[in-house]
């Protein structure tokens, strides 16, 4: 299912949380919606705000990463739920 009715936070208010710990925004909108603190980046020593637009979808299935590119617009950035099952030794 693809919602695209959803209101998007404000330009200002993005650029308010810049340098605000992540952790602090996730305890002010009450402590939902925050990664996993080993999440981390790629590069060491870089940064990033944006608004979070999930994606949920099967394993191997991309149809929906497509429409979620197509619906995100600048400042989204996409957290995308791929179902990876891992094998068990």
């Amino acid at each position: 299912m693809i919602n695209s009715d959803y209101q998007r936070v404000a330009p200002e208010m993005l650029a308010a949380c810049v340098d605000l710990p992540a952790s602090i925004l996730a305890d002010v909108c009450g402590r939902r919606g925050a990664l996993d603190g080993r999440i981390a980046s790629l590069t060491p020593g870089k940064r990033f705000c944006g608004v979070a637009f999930t994606v949920e979808v099967r394993p191997g299935d991309n149809l929906l990463i497509h429409a979620a590119l197509m619906l995100a617009g600048p400042g989204d950035v996409l957290i995308i739920d791929g179902k990876v099952v891992r094998a068990v030794p």
